[in-house]
């Protein structure tokens, strides 16, 4: 080989310098543009929430950006995501802002909140009803107002929340195949407003795995905040029985994600309801339930005909109220 040509490719030689410090350049450049890409990365994925992110930068975005608006837009979402199909529980005041009534509708909005300003008290009480119902001491705020701080603790208080909920999956088999599933339903007493439930069975009728678990079903249950480890599986006859058995017992749906009407069913349509195939419920994800004749005694009893990953005494915390 030339000796030149070998202190060129080298880079030893005298010739070979004004070709490496271009290599370096372009080496530096693209280690500049790689740390740039991951710094992009890093405080996207930093300021993204933890929990419920999309719904809950989607409500944040959604609003004029004042501090009131922001407020009330990720508390809304939040409060959707661990409380799906909450009830009405007043007539709302009149406000401008469609969030902030439909929070007060289900009583979650501090008395004097104020749309124009947001006051860093009322803030901290709104986000206490998050918490506070399900046992939990509320996680203090900073007193900020911009929108990712308000997005992040709105988050941090869903997260908290969601922590100390207790979902069990109530799963309805047809009478004769105890491995088809008929009806997907999450028990939901550790709540201001304890209720069943309903969750569309989805477009393919779920199974039960050849290992005993639900798996198929449990995916169908649940929202970005929460998803029931919990569960009993019982043939659709043995829940029909208890809730509807009595001569006086009967089903009331209280909300769905879509309203918060409240209608009685009629006598017959029970079975209706749990399928999620009534016509009333078209068009909502999810439905909540009351139920007027048993309570958690039947239940309980109910234990003896069902398959489930709990001990008695794991469903008696399930059962329970805060």
């Amino acid at each position: 080989m030339n000796p030149a040509s070998f202190r060129t490719i080298t880079g030893l030689g005298r010739r070979a310098s004004p070709v490496v410090p271009f290599r370096h350049a372009r080496v530096a450049t693209g280690a500049f543009v790689v740390q740039v890409l991951l710094f992009t990365v890093f405080a996207t994925a930093a300021a993204q929430p933890s929990i419920c992110g999309d719904a809950l930068t989607h409500a944040a975005s959604s609003t004029d950006g004042t501090p009131a608006r922001v407020a009330t837009a990720v508390a809304r979402a939040a409060f959707g995501a661990l409380e799906p199909a909450f009830p009405q529980r007043r007539s709302p005041r009149a406000w401008d802002d469609a969030n902030a009534t439909w929070l007060d509708r289900r009583r979650l909005l501090p008395s004097g909140w104020n749309e124009s300003e947001l006051d860093p008290g009322a803030w901290a009480a709104l986000l206490a009803a998050l918490q506070r119902p399900y046992g939990v001491e509320p996680l203090g705020t900073s007193g900020a107002t911009d929108v990712d701080t308000l997005t992040q603790e709105a988050a941090a208080a869903l997260q908290a929340g969601a922590e100390a909920v207790r979902p069990l999956a109530l799963i309805g088999t047809k009478p004769n195949d105890r491995d088809e599933v008929t009806f997907t339903a999450v028990l939901w007493n550790w709540t201001p407003f304890p209720r069943l439930l309903l969750f569309p069975p989805g477009d393919a009728p779920a199974t039960i795995s050849e290992d005993g678990r639900p798996s198929d079903a449990l995916a169908l249950l649940g929202t970005c905040a929460w998803r029931p480890r919990a569960w009993m599986i019982a043939s659709e006859d043995a829940v029909a029985d208890y809730y509807f058995g009595n001569v006086d017992a009967g089903i009331r749906i209280v909300a769905t994600d879509r309203s918060v009407q409240r209608r009685d069913v009629p006598r017959g349509d029970e079975r209706s309801v749990l399928r999620f195939d009534w016509d009333d419920l078209g068009g909502a994800e999810v439905a909540a339930v009351e139920f007027t004749g048993p309570g958690v005694s039947e239940i309980v009893s109910l234990l003896t005909q069902v398959r489930t990953n709990l001990g008695l005494f794991d469903v008696q915390r399930y059962l329970a109220f805060p």
